[in-house]
């Protein structure tokens, strides 16, 4: 019987510590009647730490009502500066605690407390964003995310922002951290999605992808994004980006030419693919000087032979490597041919497309690299080297004057860039204009 007694009274114990704790909740609603949110926040904290109510859904209700009111009234916000998080995590605790049972008493209240309480998290998200607390901000959006997918009546989403919106502040904050496991994860959600028809997750994802040197899924994701949203420009950029990093120049050509045939007068597409041509004409251009250097030593060599039959085989040597060098500038002339005419045509639709004009300027000043080889390869001894010496100098001022008509005009739309400057400076200096290549020279460095 004395076993039995005690069993009774713990029982009676235990009813009475949960009887005083419901009460605790019951003191809580009054107060915030009361306007008492201070201690209406002491009488909910001892509930929700005793076992007997932590997880009732009538605590959980009134702990999100607590604490929305103490994050929203400048009064009380100080008694927790994560107010509006706790009672947002509160209402969706109530949410899914009460979930499984029949009778869903506090669930539709929970409900429509719920869009204010995430409204003050959404702004206090932004708060924390300003202040570069990005761990806090992406913390206080994601839980905006959590209370989306515990409302199922899509009021919450419907009434604050759009779903994807949060996302995207979620991977963007996610990559401001340099979280970005999450970033991924965040940017996949919005491409995973069917209605997301903006190529911004594509382009973000890809250059993380890159950024980790994996060029393969940087590839593949924009590829996604171009079969999803085909029309979108921002995505062949960003193919023809990560082209150009892998000097896959062949496909990037391939790509901007079938482009063209549907959009002819793109000029940033024309411009683009002259300019590729040009910088590879440049870099083909490079490797002909060797062979004039080795065809100048066969030269000397072939004056010092004695031997007729060694003149002949260094001569043989001259021609062999002359003959290699003209093949790379013919090769490389007819690419700036290609560039020239894609530059024109940018030119004809936008006749102050200062790029265009810049690096048409540019291009017909570095042609003049091959007669500067070719200058240098004469031989000073032969009696035709006078004439020419002056057939090449004539050709390079030609060339020299081409490329200032066109700097000229670049200065007239754009003055104050330095990279033009220094360009009509050496220009200028080229053809003799003292007076204008300094003027150059002192609008760039300011002396």
């Amino acid at each position: 019987m004395k076993k039995s007694v005690l069993t009774l009274l713990a029982s009676a114990c235990v009813a009475l510590a949960s009887n005083a704790q419901n009460y605790r909740i019951e003191d809580a609603l009054s107060e915030i009647k009361n306007g008492n949110y201070g201690v209406a926040k002491v009488a909910i904290d001892e509930a929700a730490a005793n076992s007997s109510t932590s997880n009732s859904p009538k605590m959980w209700k009134v702990k999100g009502d607590v604490y929305y009111y103490i994050a929203v009234d400048t009064n009380y916000s100080h008694l927790d500066p994560n107010a509006s998080y706790v009672s947002l995590e509160s209402y969706i605790k109530c949410v899914q605690v009460e979930k499984p049972e029949r009778k869903k008493k506090y669930t539709p209240e929970s409900l429509n407390a719920m869009v204010y309480s995430a409204g003050a998290v959404y702004n206090k998200a932004f708060y924390f964003y300003e202040k570069e607390d990005f761990a806090k901000s992406l913390q206080y959006f994601e839980i905006i995310l959590t209370a989306y997918e515990t409302d199922t009546t899509n009021n919450t989403q419907k009434k604050l922002v759009a779903k994807n919106d949060i996302v995207q502040n979620c991977a963007n904050i996610a990559i401001k951290a340099n979280d970005k496991a999450k970033a991924q994860k965040y940017l996949q959600d919005m491409i995973n999605d069917p209605k997301y028809l903006s190529a911004n997750a594509y382009v973000q994802l890809s250059y993380m992808y890159l950024e980790g040197g994996d060029t393969t899924k940087a590839l593949d994701i924009i590829d996604k994004g171009r079969k999803k949203i085909p029309d979108d420009k921002t995505l062949f950029n960003q193919e023809l980006s990560i082209y150009t990093q892998l000097g896959k120049i062949k496909i990037l050509l391939s790509k901007l030419t079938e482009v063209l045939k549907n959009e002819p007068n793109n000029t940033l597409y024309l411009f683009y693919r002259g300019a590729i041509v040009n910088d590879n004409a440049i870099k083909i251009m490079e490797s002909a000087p060797q062979f004039s250097d080795s065809a100048s030593e066969a030269r000397k060599n072939a004056k010092k032979a004695t031997k007729p039959a060694d003149k002949k085989k260094y001569t043989a040597q001259m021609d062999a490597y002359i003959a290699k060098r003209d093949s790379i500038y013919k090769v490389a002339n007819d690419m700036f041919a290609d560039a020239e005419k894609d530059y024109n045509e940018a030119l004809l639709i936008d006749p102050y497309y200062y790029d265009a004009l810049f690096n048409m300027g540019v291009m017909f000043f570095n042609m003049n690299k091959e007669l500067v080889d070719k200058y240098n390869f004469i031989d000073v001894y032969s009696k035709t080297a006078e004439k020419e010496e002056k057939e090449v100098k004539d050709q390079m001022q030609e060339l020299y004057k081409k490329a200032l008509e066109y700097l000229e005009k670049a200065y007239e739309i754009k003055s104050d860039d330095d990279g033009l400057l220094l360009a009509l400076q050496q220009t200028y200096s080229q053809l003799g204009n003292k007076e204008k290549s300094e003027e150059m020279r002192s609008l760039r460095t300011g002396e």
